[in-house]
């Protein structure tokens, strides 16, 4: 296990002995030998992930082979695996999970490295997984989430987060689009911060030059979304003409 100690000494090595496979291949082996975050081991998952985070970063920039370490052990289905028990979408690992995510999908640079995260379907399951929205610092760290993926989409990779599944009707298919109808549920919410992350999110949605997305944004259920945006102006449009006849009175 890693002690305190050991962490905090890491921190305040130099760049070029920093990072080393040998402790990544320690922190590596911490994970392994902590599938099911505890009470008793939650300090020491978290922490773990955060460093984890950094070599993923550092790798992908400077050193090939830590980045290959991820590859070839995709700790990408650890992370997953850890959301995926109940207790821990709330709380402080549900925050590291996120910040820890949020954070290799923005600094990552290499085309390769973007397509490995977007790839292997976690990040899209992961999206898709229902978090405690009342803790305001986890539906921040959610909705953040949401909006870096959304930075990264073309035409290329918005594919991995677009679902088809089997119709009711013979031959018939449904698609779905979690990155999108999950972040639009939140476009009401009483954080401005959160509403402004839907806004940039499906700006960027729309962007997109895919006719799929296109379909999808614009067929129902999908398309309420507009009707609840238009009601919301109006709404605010009838709100600010009763503000400024107040104060001609």
């Amino acid at each position: 296990m890693l002690n305190t100690r050991s962490l905090w000494n890491a921190l305040f090595k130099p760049a070029s002995s920093k990072f080393t496979l040998e402790e990544l291949r320690e922190l590596y082996g911490v994970l392994l030998r902590n599938p099911v975050v505890t009470e008793a081991n939650r300090a020491v998952v978290v922490e773990t992930i955060r460093r984890v985070a950094e070599y993923m970063i550092w790798g992908d920039q400077h050193e090939p082979r830590i980045f290959d370490f991820f590859l070839e052990n995709n700790i990408m289905t650890y992370l997953h695996r850890v959301l995926l028990q109940p207790a821990n979408r709330s709380g402080e690992v549900a925050k590291q999970v996120l910040q820890t995510l949020s954070i290799i999908i923005q600094n990552v640079r290499s085309e390769t490295a973007v397509f490995f995260l977007f790839s292997n379907n976690h990040l899209n399951n992961i999206v898709d997984l229902d978090f405690d929205y009342d803790d305001e610092e986890v539906l921040g760290y959610y909705i953040s989430f949401l909006k870096t993926i959304s930075l990264k989409l073309n035409p290329g990779t918005v594919q991995f987060f677009i679902n088809a599944h089997r119709g009711d009707a013979a031959g018939s298919s449904q698609t779905s689009f979690p990155l999108y109808t999950r972040a639009t549920k939140l476009a009401h919410n009483r954080e401005g911060m959160v509403r402004a992350a839907v806004r940039t999110l499906t700006l960027h949605v729309y962007s997109v030059a895919d006719p799929g997305i296109l379909s999808f944004v614009t067929s129902p259920p999908a398309s309420q979304h507009f009707t609840e945006v238009a009601l919301y102006l109006a709404e605010q449009v009838v709100l600010l003409d009763k503000r400024l006849l107040a104060a001609e009175a």
